[in-house]
């Protein structure tokens, strides 16, 4: 992720499972269940913040929910990936599950897409592998 601010910032990204269950109207609605969640410092200038999941990680199946958030005074959410694992190369094309990532760029993230702060060559990669 690139930094744009000019003044030092926290960013946060949390992982949540998401899951439907019933709603007491009588519908369908979506649980979250945090899975994990963890923040950098960002510095004006510096160009590249990395995320690690604490405990080597999160284990998701089926649909997941990434939140981008501004740690400040309030915790302000401004851009989000709703994704289901299927949507994700199961492998590198050789059979090997290990080490594999997915790139999404400014336009594919919702918030962010429309946020000033992020210029048009912004992207964030998920780094994960398959278990079998």
């Amino acid at each position: 992720m690139m930094n744009t601010l000019a003044r030092a910032w926290t960013l946060q990204i949390e992982i949540s499972q998401c899951s439907p269950e019933d709603d007491p109207r009588g519908g369908v609605q979506t649980k979250r269940t945090r899975k994990g969640c963890t923040e950098e410092r960002c510095q004006p200038g510096k160009a590249d913040v990395r995320f690690v999941i604490p405990d080597g990680g999160v284990t998701v199946r089926g649909d997941f929910h990434a939140s981008f958030r501004s740690v400040g005074v309030r915790l302000e959410e401004f851009g989000w990936i709703h994704l289901h694992t299927a949507w994700l190369p199961p492998d590198a094309g050789n059979g090997h599950t290990e080490n594999l990532s997915a790139a999404f760029v400014r336009d594919e993230v919702d918030g962010v897409n429309k946020d000033a702060r992020f210029p048009a060559d912004w992207h964030v990669t998920f780094h994960y592998h398959v278990n079998k």
